[in-house]
């Protein structure tokens, strides 16, 4: 028994969609956290208030290194779902040119 499935390309270009406006959004608060490493915090001339806004401009780069993290594994899973479909769509246009000219399939391949 042959197994076989279907594929929605439009589907896969959507999910694909989705995960790029994800990406753009994360774009959003690393912007801001952007501006918050770059700057010390105006808590005052002592060593505690000095103490505390280091560590917040710390804490601000690392969460926008985990946020660009993010980006990039969204950017990565868009691109690997478009390679995906593309190549889900080439199949099908092959398959199609190949049964216009009466080449037959069986379990995948050509006879």
């Amino acid at each position: 028994m042959t197994e076989s499935f279907e594929v929605h390309l439009k589907s896969l270009l959507d999910f694909a969609a989705e995960l790029e406006g994800q990406m753009t959004a994360l774009g959003l608060p690393n912007d801001r956290l952007a501006v918050l490493t770059g700057a010390p915090m105006p808590l005052g001339d002592f060593t505690e208030a000095r103490t505390l806004g280091e560590r917040h401009r710390r804490a601000a780069a690392e969460l926008a290194a985990l946020l660009g993290a993010a980006q990039q594994a969204l950017l990565f899973a868009a691109n690997a779902t478009r390679a995906v479909a593309a190549g889900y769509e080439a199949q099908d246009e092959q398959a199609a040119a190949d049964l216009r000219r009466g080449t037959v399939y069986t379990s995948g391949t050509r006879l």
